[in-house]
């Protein structure tokens, strides 16, 4: 789909910001996607992308004449940077109204202003809280209005709506869980997701399940000649873990973490007759476990195989607590060499682990190994 906005935008856009623009007009029209996702690393242009495609929309008649587009950011600064950066280009298409914090206007106020304006720049949060007020009085979004939106654009998309879930996996953020499902049983509704965590599988995956499945989301890779003269972010990055690789193998680690601790706190329970492990002793114990010092207590029958499965666990979290130590304290190959060195059979056979491995070979053969460690990098200016 051949762009018509080129010569009208406030911005000269970058060839491969181009053609991620037009993969994503192909993908929502013609390919009748629900949900087009833009994977593109920090610094690169994301925003000015799904500029162009908004204003693609206008000149190609694809929008419904009362139709309203939603921008969505994780926060308010980034929700300010969205909407002043959107202003020059979407003014002769309509008016933009940036959700207001505070109570300094009356709900009366912003609901005429959201009634009448083209464009809505909003957080979650804020969107949340004026739609759902306690009292119709205090409603500063109608639902009516809120009805005429029909292409939303969710900025950092992944952390607006999965949210990690104890134990491993995801699922939709509770916060905004009635916001996003009331966007997504309007039918006509187009959504277009950014994010620089183009690495984070298990959060991809659950996208894919959100909108429907692959049939009716595509996840969009833009290409073009000047796409690695424009990735500093990834060339800056080889100093150390790739910043959304390291974010994602954290999650896996911590994940495991909290399976573990619930097995060493139920350990703990039995072994004191019924006392809580405070959260402060559970290295402690861990280690207590681990040098056999409970193991003269005195169990009921078949206590052999709830010690060996005790000091499995321990064993597992001793191994993480040190990962992570060397994940954001030590250099990548330090970090690598102790993922592929650890013996304890929990962590081998788990999902996660495997998972972890895959993401640290996947790390060595791109050549993001860490050269400097995120501690000491935090020292250098850049």
């Amino acid at each position: 789909m051949t762009l018509e906005c080129i010569e009208e935008l406030s911005f000269s856009p970058r060839k491969y910001q181009i053609n991620a623009a037009e993969k994503i007009l192909q993908s929502l029209f013609e390919k009748n996607k629900r949900a087009s996702v833009l994977l593109l690393p920090t610094g690169m242009g994301k925003t000015n992308v799904a500029l162009m495609v908004v204003v693609e929309l206008f000149k190609k008649g694809l929008l419904s004449e009362e139709g309203k587009v939603l921008f969505l950011s994780p926060d308010r600064k980034l929700k300010h940077q969205l909407h002043d950066v959107c202003q020059s280009d979407f003014s002769p298409y309509g008016s933009s109204f940036l959700l207001p914090e505070g109570t300094s206007l009356p709900p009366s106020i912003i609901q005429k202003h959201f009634a009448l304006s083209r464009f809505i720049f909003a957080t979650p949060a804020l969107l949340m809280n004026s739609l759902f007020a306690r009292t119709p009085s205090q409603r500063r979004v109608q639902p009516e209005d809120l009805n005429k939106v029909v292409f939303v654009v969710i900025d950092e998309i992944l952390d607006v709506t999965a949210q990690t879930v104890k134990g491993g996996g995801f699922r939709m953020d509770k916060r905004f869980a009635p916001l996003i499902d009331r966007l997504l049983a309007k039918n006509e509704i187009k959504f277009l997701g950014l994010t620089a965590s183009i690495l984070q599988k298990g959060k991809l995956s659950f996208i894919e399940r959100m909108f429907g499945g692959s049939d009716n989301v595509e996840f969009i890779y833009p290409k073009g000649e000047d796409f690695q003269d424009h990735a500093p972010a990834i060339k800056l990055k080889r100093y150390y873990v790739f910043d959304d690789m390291r974010k994602e193998m954290d999650e896996l680690l911590m994940g495991l973490r909290s399976q573990t601790e619930k097995v060493l706190m139920n350990g703990y329970r039995r072994i004191s007759g019924g006392q809580q492990l405070a959260p402060n002793r559970t290295l402690l114990f861990a280690n207590e476990v681990m040098n056999r010092s409970y193991q003269d207590t005195n169990f009921e029958r078949g206590s052999e195989a709830f010690f060996k499965n005790l000091i499995i666990n321990a064993g597992a979290y001793l191994d993480l607590i040190v990962a992570r130590q060397f994940l954001f304290e030590h250099t990548f190959a330090k970090f690598a060499n102790f993922v592929r060195e650890v013996k304890n059979s929990l962590l081998l056979n788990s999902p996660e682990w495997q998972e972890i491995r895959e993401l640290v070979e996947m790390a060595s053969r791109e050549g993001k190994e860490s050269k400097i460690s995120p501690k000491d990098l935090r020292l250098i200016q850049i």
